[in-house]
């Protein structure tokens, strides 16, 4: 009896839990600052870059697992990786789109993250140009 009970209890929390991340933090952040280079007319020009928010969320239930989303919407997340997997302070999220590599690193202490990419300037040949920026932003605690 004492088994059964058991089994049911275990058995109860899991199916509440179920999709859950067990009370892993999310996090939205938001770009407050950005510039860059922007390829215009045969040359690099300054420019500045619209507002973008990003979501940093776990991908599983273990805390290992983060994700790196553009939207809320997005569906293919950039994986993050931890700095230093017992401390669990700084996270790192590289990802590679049309310009080149990107790089996002995320304060767990300071919620502040930059945002950069600049592969594009090395790997330009005029014809693809993209641009090349750096961001800085902060995070919120999302539920």
């Amino acid at each position: 009896m004492k088994i059964l009970i058991a089994t049911l209890l275990f058995l109860s929390i899991a199916i509440s839990h179920a999709g859950t991340t067990f009370g892993l933090k999310s996090y939205k952040c938001t770009q407050t600052q950005s510039t860059g280079f922007i390829f215009i007319n045969n040359q690099w020009s300054p420019t500045s870059f619209s507002t973008i928010d990003y979501i940093l969320r776990p991908l599983g239930t273990t805390q290992f697992e983060y994700g790196l989303y553009k939207t809320e919407i997005d569906e293919f997340p950039s994986i993050c990786e931890w700095n230093d997997a017992n401390k669990r302070e700084i996270l790192s999220c590289m990802h590679e789109d049309i310009g080149g590599l990107n790089n996002f690193i995320f304060s767990v202490s300071s919620k502040k993250f930059v945002h950069s990419s600049t592969a594009s300037y090395i790997n330009h040949d005029n014809k693809t140009p993209n641009s090349i920026f750096i961001e800085i932003g902060a995070c919120n605690i999302t539920e």
